[in-house]
């Protein structure tokens, strides 16, 4: 059964995001509050085409991104889960909001078809606030591509997937992380694919205390364990580490305004 087209695809939380993204922006705003950054969204596949609809549902999704706040529960859990997060960082999170018309978003058509083209998306303001941008906007426009654009595909059989993918690489010894927020097909779909992954956890990782796992394997063997995720609002649902350092694009920052690095 193919998807039904869906309202636009806001990230339900502004923890929905990469642990990594929090780190640096605190480092952000410790040594470089004043800097300004451009993000610019780069289509690796050019055949990969957008239509002009899925572009408007885009930029309707991104200016209601300002609603997106820190809650005080989630501002407790992460002060729980995450204590090299200071209390003046959680403050500046605390009051942070997104600032829409950061973002430029033009629809670039085709010759000979206006309906369809690419897509230019830029973030440009100081670099403590554009950071937080270009998870959440990829993971948007992702969605909104499988709302509007590629349809044939349903979740009937995801998380059973998921939970034997799972299964077979703690099996195998296999110790990972789950790091697909702005590749996702929705965000329903990594919570989805999560949950497998979990449950397959507690049948057979190191979890278990009852002297076996799920498939009989004893303790004390090479079993693999699910180490938690990227996200930090899965982590928070699902129970999990959030799981991140930091990304190359604070090495490119950097070296921005130092030219004899």
């Amino acid at each position: 059964m193919a998807s039904t087209l869906k309202s636009p695809a806001v990230p339900p939380s502004i923890l929905d995001t990469d642990l990594y993204k929090l780190t640096m922006q605190q480092a952000i705003l410790i040594k470089f509050p004043a800097v300004e950054a451009t993000y610019r969204f780069t289509n690796r596949n050019k055949a990969t085409r957008f239509s002009r609809q899925c572009i408007e549902r885009f930029r309707s999704a991104v200016a209601r991104f300002s609603l997106l706040a820190l809650t005080p529960d989630e501002r407790a859990w992460l002060d729980k889960t995450c204590p090299y997060l200071t209390k003046e960082y959680l403050d500046y999170l605390e009051a942070f909001r997104f600032k829409p018309e950061q973002v430029d978003i033009v629809f670039v058509p085709e010759e000979g078809d206006e309906g369809w083209g690419q897509v230019k998306i830029e973030a440009t303001g100081p670099w403590v606030e554009t950071i937080l941008w270009e998870v959440p906007l990829m993971a948007c426009l992702s969605e909104t591509y499988f709302q509007s654009v590629d349809r044939d595909w349903e979740m009937d059989g995801q998380e059973e997937l998921a939970y034997q993918k799972g299964r077979r690489l703690l099996e195998a010894g296999c110790s990972f992380n789950e790091f697909g927020t702005r590749r996702r097909r929705s965000f329903r779909t990594q919570e989805i694919v999560l949950r497998g992954l979990v449950k397959a956890s507690r049948e057979v990782g190191p979890e278990k205390t009852n002297g076996t796992s799920a498939a009989g394997t004893e303790r004390g063997t090479s079993i693999g364990r699910l180490l938690g995720t990227s996200n930090v609002h899965l982590a928070r649902l699902q129970g999990l580490q959030p799981v991140g350092t930091i990304a190359h694009e604070w090495f490119m920052g950097v070296r921005c305004g130092y030219h004899g690095v």
